[in-house]
């Protein structure tokens, strides 16, 4: 089983939601080595979970076609799974077009399969995220007496 502490991004916020706080910049190894690490977790989990992914440290200019590249093939991986737990991901980004736009990038690349939204006040995002797990887990708790 993963231990959090297996890698310094991705942190608990809670009862099945998670922190992912990027550096500003990475090299392409290490993006790998996490993405590796986050599949690991979803891989591991059998009931809805929620992430709260922050981007505001990412240097555009460093985030290159490569690192896209990934990130689109790590989506499409991780697809059938995502869609049985991943309950949603609230993006956090700079307050810029320029930061909206890799989110755009990424996703044209494979779309999710989860539901999303792109914030730029931490404060929002962890409140969507943490009521997205709430309602996913009431209606799989609901699901059981139908």
């Amino acid at each position: 089983m993963l231990a959090l502490n297996d890698h310094p991004w991705i942190k608990p916020l809670g009862e099945r939601l998670f922190e992912q706080n990027y550096p500003g910049t990475f090299t392409l190894e290490e993006l790998l080595v996490f993405l590796e690490a986050a599949e690991a977790l979803l891989r591991e989990s059998d009931e809805p979970m929620g992430w709260v992914c922050d981007f505001t440290k990412i240097v555009l200019r460093d985030f290159t076609a490569l690192k896209r590249k990934a990130f689109g093939v790590f989506e499409a991986r991780c697809a059938d799974r995502d869609a049985l737990v991943c309950a949603g991901a609230a993006l956090i980004v700079k307050p810029s077009p320029l930061y909206r736009g890799m989110v755009t990038a990424v996703y044209w690349l494979s779309p999710p399969v989860y539901p999303y939204r792109v914030f730029s006040e931490r404060s929002e995002a962890v409140e969507w995220a943490r009521a997205s797990v709430d309602a996913r887990r009431s209606a799989a708790r609901a699901s059981l007496f139908t």
